[in-house]
């Protein structure tokens, strides 16, 4: 540290020097009244302290002459050294300005005079460095006027911020010529505000680990005025704007000396936004800056008015320094950075002073902000704190969320976090398993990577106590006095830790007991073995074994820690031996207890009745090896053997009962006889059913078709009712005059979707399409019946046909869908609806909704066309159709031909059935018509079928019934058609009520 002058110190005479003791005491007493007042503020405390000291040293030291001599003389050289300092600053300022001024080829007396005001310097020394233009006389047209600029923070703050930077940043600003407070942070003016924020808390933290000296309190002090300006953007925009102003001080000095002709030439007015650049302003604010200037000063920019507003200068800033360069250079002669950058969105070459790209405008600020967020992620991923990173990569993502980089990061991060994930997850299933040597393992593998992770850390916890409970346990085995205790000590340690090595190692010098106390219980349906055992805990388990007889093949039914297993793939009949052993650890007892013969005792399965003409079938399926008894009771099920009456013993799967009587309820019971180990004859308990003769399922019912509905409608029989089951599926499971368990055969249908209806009457809409299956089934008592299963079929027509022409001469059909339906067969022709050589075609619901309808090429203007749509299904690989829609293009009112079929079951399972056409004509009368029958499928032709009536229809006659009861078939359908196809025309079949053509 350089001696203090005390000269300087006490503010005395220097040239000449004051030698007056009496004087220099004087001085050294105000001095010590000034600093002593100062000594107790936290701001000058330091300063304060160290310059009392001072003062009792020169109150002592000035009494010498010597002393004072050379104090004296210091002082002078100090001061003549400060004057050569300003000098040299006057006429550096000097030569800035004279480069500026010199620009429009001349400089004017004016403008000397104001160079000699501002500097300091004389006329002479200022001509003197005139040498590279002329000077002229010139008049000063304007006045001072204060420019306009932006709030800014106080002159009193940026003084203090100002004077302690000057003290504590000796180098050249990285920006312009005026210090700031991104250079005490040593960060970009464009860093994001959290960055800066961040970065002025770490610092002041720093310095309170420093010792209490001048230069740390200055440090201390600039940092709070940062970490007050960077919390929030309003007081840094305040800061910046304020920096700005400081930066264009010794420009608008400048333009008042060069314009003060009242004019500014063109090639000035470059030089000084130059000249501003340079100090400190990007070109835009430099530009706007000396503009408002100007105007506020009434300078013009250039000779005449319309030049006041200059065209925007083509200049070359650099981003880092602020320096101007040549347009030429790529790199900054100050700092020799590069004077372009690539934008990472588009490609695109900006200037690095750039705000925002030139190509695709994104703000290189926000950019520069991601990459700080996207290398804090990266700092707090290296320290595997996800959730931090993750947090950072979100703020990332805010300012350009397709940047690959961000996508990446993200990645990264899943990643790391999916391996640490499962490397828990692969820990935690090994502690499940009690395996924790084994999970010490992996976490000593993972812990250096994850030092901190709280998760890891609980399982390193638990992993810990429970192998130190494990060791504590094998210490108290070592020193143990009897076998059983060193048993003992390392089964716990076995239950602490499975995979404790010395523990299995001890037990394998003590092979375990097998089980005792074995017990067996039967019943139909499985075999249940029982034990004891010596041993308990987690690692004993039993293994069990099962021989057919005593010669077949062993095998290994299953590991169990529990003291008992069922056996449900036992057969009944069959006689089995059982062996448990003992297994602890790894190592198995030598021998296994053993238990046996056993066998146990089942039912028949699959026992169905039906009721026939000739009496009650029995069916069943017969246990391997045994006989069967059957037992039987009038009204209910026998309970056991000896209940009711003995009507058979036999062997074999079947059995028809023709000793019954009519009308009457039987219950059977079914026992199977089985031979056990010792030779004797062991019964099941017996499968009971319930069967009757009483009229099987005989109920009448009807079945009447309408426009929107089927209606059923029967009458019960005497002492039983009727009800039906729908379903989408065949009921095939079921056949006619079976009888069941009316709860077992609720139960019995494979959870298909069924209705069960109220007796006597039941409606369904006739809105479907496809087919419908229908069981009636019968109950007396509690015994059910089953009936002959049926189906009806049903398929929904289109509606809204509309046409419309285009002149390409296509022809679009348009219809409103059924629901359901997927697939329609048009027929279209010129000459009629009838027309035998009409064009078919199919027409799927995707090709309708991708084409927007149905099209037909090649429609002339003046064509007819008839059109006959017909919804089609296919169903149990036949083809249905609906009723079909007629439509004739162009659209004219067709002549109506109604008609209906009626189809009447008289009795159910007598199948008489009668068929009526009822047909109701125009007044007018129509053309004779023809019946058309076919198998399996509606006709959609005449020529599809065989033509079984022929009706003349008379004019003034309108309906007509047609008995068709003689050409019933099953599986067949009816539909009317013209006799001759062209008689078709003009005319439309209309089916009332909509449904089904079909004959049964």
């Amino acid at each position: 540290m350089a001696e203090q002058n005390y000269y300087l110190l006490l503010e005395l005479e220097i040239d000449p020097p004051e030698h007056d003791y009496d004087k220099i005491k004087a001085a050294i007493q105000s001095k010590r009244v000034h600093w002593s007042r100062r000594i107790n503020n936290p701001k000058f405390q330091d300063e304060a302290q160290a310059n009392m000291d001072l003062l009792d040293n020169a109150e002592r030291e000035m009494k010498d002459p010597d002393i004072r001599a050379k104090h004296a003389k210091d002082a002078l050289e100090a001061q003549q050294e400060a004057i050569r300092k300003i000098e040299i600053e006057a006429y550096e300022r000097l030569n800035r300005y004279i480069s500026v001024l010199a620009q429009k080829g001349v400089i004017y007396e004016r403008e000397i005079d104001l160079l000699e005001t501002e500097l300091g310097l004389t006329r002479e020394q200022i001509k003197k460095q005139i040498t590279i233009v002329p000077i002229a006389d010139a008049e000063a047209q304007t006045e001072e006027a204060p420019i306009e600029i932006k709030e800014a923070l106080s002159k009193d703050i940026m003084r203090q911020i100002n004077d302690l930077l000057a003290k504590l940043i000796t180098d050249q600003p990285q920006w312009g010529n005026v210090p700031t407070l991104y250079d005490l942070l040593n960060l970009s003016e464009k860093a994001g505000l959290e960055e800066l924020y961040d970065m002025a808390e770490s610092r002041t933290k720093l310095t309170f680990s420093k010792g209490a000296t001048s230069q740390v309190t200055n440090e201390r002090n600039a940092l709070a005025h940062a970490m007050r300006v960077f919390k929030k953007e309003e007081l840094r925009a305040q800061y910046d704007e304020a920096v700005k102003n400081q930066r264009f001080e010794p420009v608008c000095d400048l333009i008042k000396i060069a314009g003060s002709t009242g004019e500014l030439d063109p090639l000035v007015y470059e030089g000084l936004v130059t000249q501003a650049m340079n100090e400190g302003l990007v070109q835009s604010d430099a530009e706007q800056r000396i503009q408002l200037f100007c105007k506020r000063e009434k300078i013009r920019i250039g000779k005449h008015e319309e030049d006041s507003q200059p065209e925007k200068l083509n200049l070359l800033q650099c981003g880092v320094c602020g320096l101007v360069n040549d347009d030429k250079v790529s790199s900054c002669r100050r700092c020799g950075s590069d004077l372009k950058t690539i934008c990472k969105k588009c490609h695109a070459t900006s200037s690095t002073a750039d705000d925002y790209c030139s190509n695709c405008g994104i703000s290189f600020a926000d950019l520069r902000i991601q990459e700080h967020y996207l290398k804090r992620a990266e700092w707090a991923l290296l320290r595997n704190d996800f959730d931090l990173a993750i947090e950072f990569v979100g703020q990332a993502r805010y300012y350009w969320a397709d940047n690959e980089e961000v996508k990446t990061a993200s990645n990264e991060i899943e990643q790391a976090r999916s391996r640490l994930k499962s490397t828990l997850q692969a820990v935690e299933k090994l502690i499940v398993e009690r395996k924790f040597y084994s999970a010490e393992k992996e976490l000593i593998k993972v812990k250096h990577n994850y030092p901190k992770n709280a998760e890891l850390a609980i399982l390193d916890r638990t992993v810990k106590n429970k192998i130190n409970l494990a060791e504590a346990l094998l210490n108290k085995a070592g020193s143990a006095a009897n076998t059983q205790e060193i048993i003992q000590y390392n089964m716990r340690a076995l239950e602490e830790c499975a995979d404790c090595q010395q523990a299995i190692d001890n037990l394998n010098r003590f092979p375990p007991r097998p089980p005792h106390h074995l017990e067996v219980k039967t019943n139909m349906d499985y075999i249940r073995l029982d034990w004891d055992s010596l041993y308990k805990g987690d690692n004993i388990f039993y293994v069990v074994e099962r021989q057919e007889g005593t010669s077949g093949p062993i095998k290994k039914l299953a590991e169990t820690r529990y003291h008992s297993f069922l056996d449900k793939t036992s057969e009944a009949g069959k006689h089995y031996f059982y062996t448990i052993y003992t297994v602890r650890g790894s190592q198995q007892s030598e021998n296994g207890s053993v238990i046996g013969p056993v066998m146990r005792v089942g039912e028949v399965g699959q026992l169905r009745t039906i009721a026939g003409e000739e009496g009650i079938s029995l069916t069943w399926k017969t246990p391997a090896g045994t006989k069967i008894e059957i037992w039987r009771k009038e009204e209910t099920i026998p309970t056991e053997q000896g209940d009711g009456k003995k009507i058979s013993a036999t062997t074999s799967h079947e059995y028809l009962d023709t000793t019954v009587e009519k009308d009457k309820i039987y219950g059977y019971l079914i026992i199977a006889e089985y031979v056990d180990p010792k030779g004797k004859p062991v019964f099941s308990k017996g499968t009971g059913i319930l069967a009757t003769t009483a009229n099987r399922c005989g109920c009448k019912i009807s079945i009447e078709e309408r426009s929107d509905e089927f209606s059923f409608q029967w009458a019960n029989p005497e002492n039983g009712t009727t009800r039906l089951f729908f379903a989408e599926y065949p009921f095939e499971k079921v056949a006619a005059n079976e009888c069941f368990l009316y709860n077992r055969f609720i139960s019995g249908l494979d959870g298909k979707p069924i209705i069960l209806t109220e007796p006597g009457v039941y409606r369904i809409n006739n809105d479907f399409n496809g087919i419908l299956h229908i069981l009636p089934v019968t109950q007396y008592g509690d015994c059910t019946v089953a009936g002959e299963a049926f189906m009806i079929t049903s398929i929904q027509p289109v509606s809204r046909v509309k046409g419309r022409r285009y002149e390409n001469g296509e022809l679009l059909l348009t219809w409103s869908w059924p629901r359901n339906a997927e697939k329609v067969t048009v027929s279209y022709s010129e000459i009629g609806f009838s027309d035998p050589l009409a064009q078919n075609r199919e027409c799927s619901k995707t090709y309708y909704d991708s084409s927007g309808g149905f099209k037909i090429d090649h429609v002339g203007a003046d064509k007819r066309f008839f059109i006959t749509i017909l919804v089609t299904e296919e169903l149990d690989g036949k083809k249905y159709y609906s009723n079909p829609v007629q439509y004739q293009y162009p659209e004219m009112d067709l002549a109506e031909i109604g008609y209906s079929l009626t189809v009447k079951k008289k009795w159910f399972f007598l199948s008489k059935r009668q068929a009526f056409l009822t047909i109701k004509a125009p007044e007018a009368g129509i053309p004779d018509l023809v019946v058309v029958q076919q198998k399996g499928r509606v006709p959609n032709e005449l020529k599809d079928g065989v033509v079984i009536k022929r009706i003349n229809v008379k004019e003034g006659k309108e309906n007509y019934v047609v008995d068709l009861t003689s050409h019933l078939k099953d599986d067949s359908y009816i539909k009317l058609f013209f006799v001759e196809g062209n008689d078709s025309e003009g005319h439309s079949f209309i089916l009332k009520p909509k449904g089904q053509l079909k004959l049964f």
